[in-house]
């Protein structure tokens, strides 16, 4: 078995059997660590951070069709480091499927951060605080991946980002998931939090009737609310969507 062969499963039932324990670099690169910036010795440690979040993930589609690694990454201009690890379909000819968990980035609020294919590499499409509630997305998007289900969130996610390009003029590749149908960008640079602006966005299916006709956009088959307009309807549904997802981590 190499580590490109090893499946999610094995490499649980070899972590559980405290395989990666020793700090020597050849038990390391075994462990699955295919690229670091701090010391090596250092890794074990940064496994042990990473491990519970991989170890809960239960879904048969992620334990017996993927292969992960690990790789600690240094920040572009900062001397900050974090760790990822990547999952990818044993099946190389499988493509769109592959997603990274992000531990720590600086860059993200979330201790957790998880980019996906299918939501794209500009922003996240999930993060949470722990290792529970991320195993457990995980879990539920893995049924989706094998099913090849698309969820309503991708679809009011390029809305967002064709409403913006349509208002400004600029390609807003950063999309930011917060919550059950609302989102967010930054006119200028996650670095200026003054620029940040809120959208909600909904199907048909899930479009509230109270807000209905009240300054909404249709881009394709999804309607589009900028909370910068002057709209309380819209501002206080913001509003308690923020607070219910401080409360607790929305899944969808």
């Amino acid at each position: 078995m190499t580590q490109e062969s090893r499946s999610v499963r094995q490499w649980q039932s070899q972590y559980r059997a405290a395989a990666f324990e020793s700090k020597d670099l050849q038990t390391q690169l075994g462990a699955g660590w295919r690229g670091f910036s701090c010391r090596f010795d250092a890794l074990p440690g940064r496994l042990r951070q990473m491990a519970p979040a991989v170890t809960r993930i239960q879904a048969s589609f992620i334990l017996d069709h993927y292969t992960l690694w690990f790789e600690n990454i240094k920040c572009l201009n900062r001397k900050a480091v974090y760790d990822c690890v990547r999952f990818q379909p044993l099946d190389t000819g499988r493509e769109g499927l592959s997603f990274r968990l992000d531990f720590k980035n600086p860059d993200e609020p979330k201790k957790w951060a998880l980019y996906t294919d299918r939501y794209g590499p500009a922003a996240p499409e999930y993060g949470c605080a722990g290792a529970f509630e991320m195993s457990r997305y995980i879990n539920t998007m893995a049924h989706e991946l094998e099913l090849g289900v698309q969820p309503d969130f991708l679809l009011e996610k390029q809305a967002v980002a064709t409403f913006l390009q349509e208002r400004t003029g600029r390609a807003y590749t950063a999309v930011y998931r917060e919550g059950d149908h609302l989102y967010s960008c930054y006119l200028d640079t996650p670095r200026n939090p003054m620029s940040k602006r809120f959208l909600a966005a909904y199907t048909p299916e899930t479009l509230p009737p109270d807000i209905q006709g009240k300054g909404m956009e249709q881009i394709g088959n999804v309607f589009v609310f900028y909370s910068g307009a002057v709209d309380p309807v819209l501002s206080q549904r913001t509003a308690q969507t923020k607070r219910r997802y401080k409360r607790k981590e929305v899944e969808r």
